[in-house]
Parts: C-alpha cells; sequence; structure tokens
C-alpha cells in the first residue's frame, strides 16, 4: 500500500512537523554573541591599565567566549501521544512543562520527566516555519494535534 507524500512542509499536519525537531544553530545569537563580546573588547582595549593587564582581560574574554557559548540543541523527538525524546540524552517519556514559555521570536522549551528537568531556548531563525508554529502553538496549549 502507497501512502501518499506531502509535497511540501506547509501540507504536513502539526503532529507531523513536531515528530521530529532539528534546530540549526542560529545566526541572530552568534550575532548577539560577538556583538556582547566584540563591545567588551573594544571597551577593554580602550581601558586606562596597563597593556599585561589589557592583554590578560583580553585573553580571558576570548576564552568566555568561547567556551561559553550556548551548545547545540540536540534533536526533539514528540510521539502521536504528546510524549517528547531527547535521543542523544537518553532520554524518553518527556512532557511539555506548564513553564515553557512562547516570547513571540523565541521559546523556552521546558521538559520534564522522573529525571529531572530539561530547558531550552530556541529562537525562531532555528527552525522552519511550519516546524516553528507548530511549536508555538504546543506551547501556547492551542494545538490540537491528533494521534493517529
Amino acid at each position: 500500500m502507497n501512502l501518499p507524500i506531502p509535497t511540501s512542509r506547509s501540507s504536513w499536519s502539526a503532529s507531523e512537523r513536531l515528530a521530529r525537531v532539528r534546530p540549526r544553530p542560529s545566526r541572530r545569537l552568534l550575532a548577539w554573541w560577538s556583538g556582547v563580546h566584540g563591545l567588551a573588547a573594544l571597551g577593554l582595549a580602550l581601558a586606562a591599565v596597563d597593556p599585561l593587564s589589557r592583554i590578560l582581560a583580553l585573553g580571558g574574554l576570548v576564552i568566555h567566549a568561547h567556551w561559553r557559548f550556548p551548545r547545540p540543541i540536540p534533536e526533539l523527538l514528540r510521539s502521536p501521544a504528546g510524549d517528547w525524546a531527547v535521543p542523544a540524552l537518553d532520554r524518553t517519556g518527556l512532557r511539555l512543562a506548564e513553564e515553557s514559555r512562547d516570547g513571540g521570536w523565541w521559546l523556552q522549551l521546558v521538559l520534564t520527566d522522573d529525571r529531572g528537568t530539561l530547558v531550552w531556548l530556541l529562537l525562531e531563525d532555528q527552525l522552519d516555519s511550519g516546524v516553528w508554529l507548530a511549536l508555538r502553538g504546543e506551547v501556547a496549549g492551542g494545538c490540537q494535534i491528533k494521534s493517529s
């Protein structure tokens, strides 16, 4: 039996769009991170301190910018029943918590289970528009996702 294959992502149901959430690196976050650390570096470069202190502070800033950059968000899977899983962390049976928030261009995704809570900040430019809208609906609780 051959099942019809949707030709465009916009024709997929919300359940199909949320079955596999694969966030890309955010260009918006990279621009903000670079700008903040660039301004800090400029401030240190113009500070009236001795050269050794300036070099040490700039080195610390570069190390901080590299080590503290947010890690990529792993792939998230959602079952038709509403459970979430994060295979990269070996976590299954996660539930979307009420603490999840929609900020318009960002989502705070909070998933919980018996082992604890996972929290991620997703930005709009990390997901395809159909997945973004379906995820916003899921977080808002207004998305009617049917189980098959």
